[in-house]
């Protein structure tokens, strides 16, 4: 891969004005970035520091360094979880305007997108269609390689049921229920047209939002009834619709008590927690507990949309604290066994930003998601333990073992385990180590390596 010889200047230049203690992280940065090819989202942070969103919530740390307890909460299976390259996905805003996003995922989600998509955008007037802007998106994604999802939803207002009926912050009548002839017809032209092209079909979104459902659990389940068998017959799979947020489950139970559980295929949920990326493995549990209660607990589960949030949401408004939230999330998602993982977005501006497009600049958690990729893709991942406010997750490619560590709270000092002789910081950054040396675990994940 051809050097950047303009970016290693500028990292030397900025070495040469940097203390010595941060000399060698620098070095170790700039050779990482010109072999990857990939501009880094700048100086690297520092060392250490609080994660000062939920001190109060945890137990001091020791005075010295210790190992974890074998005591410690196992998370995940005893044999690790694989990792194969559909789990990432992404959704992706202005894919031609902006351009297409540097990192690896095999999935894309196709909602708030510009062009829009949406039905009401796609079929703006009864029997008549602007199939152009899907078109292109659908031919331009599938020659890079990424399973399609699109998704239902925006009802266009001369097929709503109340066409001036609120919707939040959304177009009056777009969140409302449709004529349902009007809805049959939309969902057979559009699965019809793009048969073998988009696989996947969720049927809507964040329904409990009322900017997106404006209607009753029951009328979702009759859109789902008539949709289902015309996306079937065009050899598509069904995700469920997918509520978001830790209230998630209380709509899904709604939903499936009006008898929606016959009419997926795969069941979808949208992990916003507005908290710590820790809070994903409860939510995680309250859907397993109710999808068994409802007899569909086999199906795959996937996470259709996600992120820290907003800038004012905890974690949102510092880029350090955003990329390890980003970093904790992709492992916990992992462990949790959730089968895919969208995240939104690759440059939505406001919501789970991973890349400035108005610097074309790849920003610190989009960096991080860069690095999870590397450390996580086609290996097997787990089990995770949990002692106090330190998790360990083991990471393996055949033979080779690694080991990722991090702390909730405040910094925790331990020692370095036997058998590793460095570790790798979350922007990509590496330090020899010695065993037993002593090393301090903080909010951002650390992978020690053989």
């Amino acid at each position: 891969m051809p050097v950047n010889l303009g970016l290693a200047f500028r990292l030397m230049d900025r070495c040469r004005r940097l203390c010595r203690a941060r000399l060698a992280r620098m070095l170790m940065g700039a050779a990482l970035f010109l072999f990857s090819g990939i501009d880094g989202p700048g100086a690297p942070a520092a060392e250490t520091g609080l994660d000062h969103r939920s001190l109060r919530a945890q137990p001091a740390a020791p005075a010295t360094g210790q190992a974890l307890h074998r005591d410690a909460t196992v998370l995940g299976g005893p044999s690790g979880i694989p990792v194969p390259p559909r789990f990432f996905g992404m959704h992706v805003e202005q894919q031609f305007d902006v351009g297409w996003p540097i990192t690896a995922f095999s999935t894309q989600r196709i909602w708030d997108v510009y062009p829009a998509v949406s039905w009401a955008a796609l079929n703006p007037a009864k029997g008549q269609y602007d199939w152009a802007p899907l078109d292109r998106l659908v031919e331009d994604s599938r020659r890079r390689g990424v399973d399609l999802v699109y998704v239902f939803g925006g009802v266009p207002k001369w097929a709503s049921s109340r066409p001036e009926g609120p919707c939040g912050i959304g177009t009056a009548g777009s969140c409302q229920p449709p004529d349902r002839d009007a809805w049959r017809d939309f969902v057979e032209q559009i699965t019809t047209r793009y048969r073998q092209k988009i696989q996947y079909w969720e049927l809507w979104n964040e329904p409990d939002a009322k900017n997106f459902w404006g209607g009753t659990p029951d009328q979702l389940v009759a859109l789902a009834k008539d949709a289902y068998p015309l996306i079937k017959a065009s050899g598509g799979s069904v995700l469920s619709p997918s509520p978001q947020g830790k209230n998630g489950p209380r709509w899904m139970e709604d939903y499936l008590r009006a008898g929606g559980g016959p009419y997926a295929d795969i069941n979808a949920f949208h992990a916003y927690l507005n908290d710590a990326p820790e809070a994903l493995t409860d939510l995680v549990r309250a859907y397993r507990a109710l999808f068994a209660r409802f007899g569909i607990a086999d199906r795959p589960l996937w996470d259709t949309e996600h992120s820290w949030g907003e800038a004012s949401s905890p974690f949102g408004g510092d880029p350090r604290q955003q990329a390890a939230w980003l970093a904790r999330f992709q492992i916990l998602s992992v462990v949790n066994g959730i089968d895919r993982s969208i995240w939104y977005g690759w440059h939505h501006t406001g919501w789970g930003t991973l890349y400035d497009k108005a610097k074309r600049r790849l920003l610190e958690p989009g960096f991080s998601y860069g690095q999870m990729n590397r450390w996580l893709r086609d290996a097997i991942v787990g089990p995770c333990r949990k002692h106090g406010i330190v998790y360990e997750c083991s990471i393996r490619r055949g033979s080779a073992a690694a080991l990722a560590m991090w702390s909730v709270g405040r910094e925790w000092p331990t020692k370095v385990p036997a058998g590793f002789q460095s570790y790798r910081r979350i922007d990509g950054t590496m330090r020899p180590v010695q065993p037993g040396s002593a090393v301090t675990i903080g909010f951002d994940p650390i992978l020690f390596e053989p």
